[in-house]
């Protein structure tokens, strides 16, 4: 990991109000209600835990089994085809949830954690929750800093790039 391991698993605890973004780190949170009912919640888990959801954004995984804890992926930013940043930024799943809330929700997420030579530092949360009158949300959630030295240079577009990045995420969840 190309962060510290105290933090491993916190995007998810950010999600459910347990903890909040660690200080110094920048925090990405993007959500959006995608639809209703358990046949939406169904799809958009599957566009999640299979990187379809990736792969119709300008972060490409290609080929992947579905995710699954230790997995490792190299993310390709090519926003316009045109590849930005690093050629492999690398990941590790660090968490799938499949769970149920106390207040009756169903929670769904994917965790992963940048690996050295990733263009960023930190770790990015897609979580989906199914609540109790059906509404059905997407979110992401991620703390970061910057690892690449022009990424480190243009903190200010870098970050607004990933907030970017994260909202074309959450639309993915439901359509490419």
């Amino acid at each position: 990991m190309s962060y510290p391991a105290v933090f491993v698993g916190r995007t998810l605890a950010m999600a459910r109000g347990h903890a909040s973004c660690p200080r110094g780190w920048h925090l990405t949170d993007v959500q959006q209600v995608l639809g209703c009912g358990e046949d939406v919640f169904d799809a958009a888990w599957d566009r999640v835990r299979t990187w379809q959801m990736h792969n119709c954004t300008a972060a490409h995984v290609g080929d992947q089994p579905p995710a699954e804890v230790g997995q490792v992926v190299s993310i390709q930013f090519r926003p316009g085809g045109v590849r930005v940043g690093p050629r492999n930024n690398p990941c590790v799943v660090v968490d799938v949830v499949d769970t149920v809330e106390p207040d009756g929700s169903c929670v769904r997420a994917l965790i992963y954690g940048t690996l050295d030579g990733h263009a960023e530092c930190g770790e990015e949360a897609f979580v989906l929750t199914l609540h109790t009158d059906g509404t059905v949300v997407g979110r992401c959630v991620a703390f970061s800093r910057q690892a690449w030295w022009v990424a480190k240079c243009g903190r200010p577009l870098a970050q607004r790039m990933q907030k970017a990045a994260a909202a074309a995420y959450v639309r993915a969840m439901v359509r490419p």
